[in-house]
């Protein structure tokens, strides 16, 4: 009778006992953790470990990945879970910004996703919280300017935000002065010692999108062109731009409407400025003119002077009386 009933007790002993192990098994689950509300949780800009993050950090913040922080500069932080740490702070000329309870952190020329790194990182070395989540919301760029300087129009310091180019930049001076040289320098403030060199056409049309990036703090410098001076028997003296820092003795006349038929071709001079003082150079105009020699090339500030056939007391002076009668009549001509 009792091995008769047991086979139909069996079964929901099974039962019974699967239900109370699955029981025990639910009641060890860990509950899932609480999900702080859209309006607390951190954004992608509080996440810098990774590239994708910070990319989409300034995406959202709407700035340049450039962008970075210098002396002056005003922002808002915050710490996710410690609002008793959210602050206003502004840097200080050397750099700093005061962040309790880490004190003084130097954050300048740090992008605002590698300053929040920084403050999170020192946050975890003194033991304050052991996964800070700072938030860094720039109001003012002050240091967000770029300096132009040497042959423009308008030279001075004109504000930028992110990355410019060169040509973006020229043109805010007001493009190219009369005197600019073909050669323009651009010196980056993250990298003072390596200025970057770049060579343009005096109509900037060699300038595109990829010639050079300007950067905010850089500083950008266009050379002046050199000038000749032809003086004596021309029918037009005065001083000339050299373009793209060359010209040739030939090129001089022609600019100076030639030699007039009282000029002593065979006697003509050019004074070179040298380390040892003026330096006395004759020319062949006569052959030159006749395509019968090399032409000569002319260096910055040479003075080519033509003597009169009938005056040869002229020709005869020394290279510093006629180098003061140079700067006398030399007159800029475009």
């Amino acid at each position: 009778m009792f091995k008769k009933n047991w086979y139909f007790l069996c079964p929901v002993v099974c039962i019974v006992w699967s239900l109370m192990v699955l029981g025990q098994d639910a009641s060890r689950v860990e509950p899932a953790p609480e999900v702080p509300p859209a309006a607390t949780r951190p954004t992608a800009a509080l996440q810098t470990s990774s590239p994708e993050s910070t990319a989409t950090s300034q995406a959202i913040a709407g700035e340049s990945p450039k962008l970075r922080l210098g002396p002056g500069d005003e922002m808002d932080l915050a710490v996710f879970g410690a609002p008793e740490l959210a602050q206003h702070a502004r840097v200080t000329t050397e750099g700093n910004i005061y962040f309790a309870p880490l004190g003084w952190v130097p954050v300048a020329g740090l992008t605002a996703e590698e300053a929040q790194a920084r403050l999170q990182s020192r946050l975890i070395e003194g033991g304050f919280l052991k996964h800070p989540h700072v938030s860094i919301n720039v109001k003012e760029y002050t240091t967000q300017e770029v300096a132009v300087i040497g042959e423009v129009a308008k030279p001075g310091v004109y504000p930028v935000l992110g990355t410019h180019t060169l040509l973006e930049v020229l043109l805010m001076a007001g493009g190219l002065a009369l005197r600019a040289g073909n050669t323009v320098t651009i010196t980056h403030r993250a990298h003072p010692e390596s200025p970057q060199v770049v060579k343009i056409g005096l109509d900037l049309q060699s300038l595109d999108k990829n010639t050079a990036q300007v950067l905010p703090g850089d500083v950008v410098s266009v050379s002046r062109a050199g000038i000749v001076y032809v003086i004596g028997e021309v029918n037009r003296p005065g001083g000339f731009v050299m373009e793209n820092e060359m010209m040739s003795v030939s090129r001089a006349i022609a600019l100076a409407a030639g030699p007039t038929p009282g000029a002593a071709l065979n006697g003509a001079k050019m004074l070179r400025k040298t380390s040892s003082g003026l330096q006395e150079l004759p020319v062949p105009l006569k052959k030159v003119l006749q395509a019968k020699t090399p032409d000569m090339e002319l260096q910055p500030d040479d003075i080519l002077f033509i003597p009169a056939s009938l005056g040869k007391s002229v020709a005869s002076h020394t290279a510093q009386g006629v180098f003061n009668v140079a700067l006398s009549a030399a007159i800029y001509r475009p």
